[in-house]
């Protein structure tokens, strides 16, 4: 071995291409282990040539004429042959890495965010720490009968009484023991009243929460493109034909967050062989018996994909842990906006009940492209809504987080991640929640919504 130990890639790799040539040598028969002569040190007794240049060998061979004995001794040969070897070995090493860590210094260890609780639960406070200007958290909830929020030093009393949401036309009782709304009746007719109080509701379904007062985040949308516009969506007839295909993004949705809810929505069709008769009748009658129960039938492969990207988010150790965490989902809250005093209205898709935290899932067609999404669908403004109405209901200031499913498969899995918004963005998404509700009121305090007329220019490519 050299006494000199290469210590930087462009000595090693002048080393390696050296041996490399020499084991070529021995395999060819063309190498003499010569251990007499001796090289400055440092230098190489051939050039090293690249691997990119070697030569191919276009000699033309032919048996040697020269008796065994005169070849050399096949110890000598072998014994180079292992030399080399052995050098090689000892090369490959004492390659230095590229980044190399400092002696006796370990890269730090990244923290532990989620663990596993005794119970089988998930403690998540690692994830998501509170802001720090949040005030301790509060067990107050406001409930149908239009309690306020309550600090945690006050002691719970009832609020002023409000209408109450109505079933088939009846008047709804108040909350359980527990203080938490009564579930909804089953097959009711539910309706918003236009006088609901400000607070927080359990058992409006989402039709209902669609339907009713208030203005959302989705409509302050609409107002972004113009007023007019806003006023077209709340008239405009629905195709109900075409609004009947199944939504993946629904079913996601339902899967996720009401495991219980999907199973009465939605049924999963089995593999029907069609290139049989019996096949094409057991599909006809199949499908004839799920006409009028008010189900969504999913195809045998639309389940399977849904079952993989269920299966996917639950892979990931904090969607997992936030979607098992105690919480409620669907639940719709109302506050007046005290600049406006406009009833704006959300509805969380989850939000934890033991943490000041809102979870809201989006399927999205490529991954890749979810930050695009949060300009061209303006989800900042929807995270600072969504925050501004949950303190408002609470008092706290609380984190709001994507999780993100693609339902375009990435080496054969369903991407997912985790994504909350940098403090600039959210600021920004404040200020347009702000700019279109102001632009709200204004168009409804005068009953002026415009025109509509939209400017619309060339696109980039066709300008000279």
């Amino acid at each position: 071995m050299p006494d000199n130990t290469p210590t930087t890639h462009e000595e090693n790799a002048a080393r390696l291409r050296q041996a490399g040539k020499c084991l070529r040598d021995i395999e060819a028969g063309r190498f003499q282990c010569d251990e007499e002569k001796q090289h400055p040190t440092g230098e190489l007794a051939d050039e090293p040539a690249t691997p990119e240049a070697v030569e191919q060998d276009t000699t033309e061979h032919h048996p040697d004429p020269q008796p065994l004995e005169n070849e050399p001794p096949v110890s000598q040969t072998e014994a180079g042959y292992q030399k080399i070897r052995a050098e090689l070995h000892e090369a490959r090493k004492n390659i230095p890495p590229k980044n190399p860590v400092d002696v006796g210094k370990q890269p730090a260890a990244e923290p532990e965010a989620v663990t596993r609780n005794a119970d089988g639960t998930f403690d998540v406070s690692a994830l998501f720490p509170p802001p720090s200007s949040q005030t301790e958290k509060t067990e107050a909830r406001t409930e149908r009968d239009g309690e306020t929020p309550k600090e945690s030093n006050q002691q719970e009393t009832a609020g002023d009484t409000g209408q109450e949401i109505t079933t088939d036309g009846g008047s709804g009782t108040g909350g359980d023991e527990a203080g938490e709304a009564a579930d909804p009746v089953e097959n009711g007719n539910f309706t918003v009243p236009d006088d609901i109080q400000p607070g927080i509701y359990y058992d409006i379904p989402n039709e209902a929460y669609h339907a009713g007062p208030g203005v959302s985040k989705s409509q302050l949308d609409d107002i972004a493109v113009c007023p007019a516009f806003y006023q077209w969506r709340k008239s405009a007839p629905v195709d109900t034909e075409k609004t009947k295909a199944l939504d993946m993004g629904t079913a996601l949705h339902c899967r996720l967050l009401e495991p219980d809810e999907f199973k009465k929505r939605f049924i999963i069709a089995p593999e029907f062989n069609r290139r049989t008769t019996a096949g094409k009748e057991e599909e006809k009658a199949f499908l004839e018996s799920c006409e009028n129960s008010g189900i969504t039938v999913m195809t045998s492969e639309e389940g399977r994909k849904l079952e993989l990207m269920y299966g996917s988010v639950m892979a990931h150790p904090g969607c997992r842990a936030l979607l098992e965490a105690e919480g409620k989902t669907e639940s719709s809250i109302y506050w007046t906006d005290t600049e406006t005093g406009e009833l704006c209205r959300i509805r969380p898709d989850k939000f934890l009940t033991n943490s000041p935290l809102i979870l809201d899932v989006k399927k999205v067609a490529d991954m890749s492209r979810f930050a695009r999404h949060v300009e061209e669908f303006r989800y900042h403004v929807q995270a600072a809504m969504y925050c501004e109405g949950w303190k408002a209901y609470s008092g706290e200031t609380p984190r709001f987080a994507f999780l993100a499913v693609s339902e375009s498969i990435d080496c054969g899995k369903y991407p997912v991640h985790l994504y909350i918004l940098e403090d600039e963005h959210h600021d920004i998404g404040y200020s347009l929640f702000r700019r279109d509700l102001n632009t709200y009121h204004k168009c409804k305090s005068s009953n002026k919504w415009g025109w509509g007329f939209e400017i619309i220019e060339r696109p980039y490519w066709a300008r000279g």
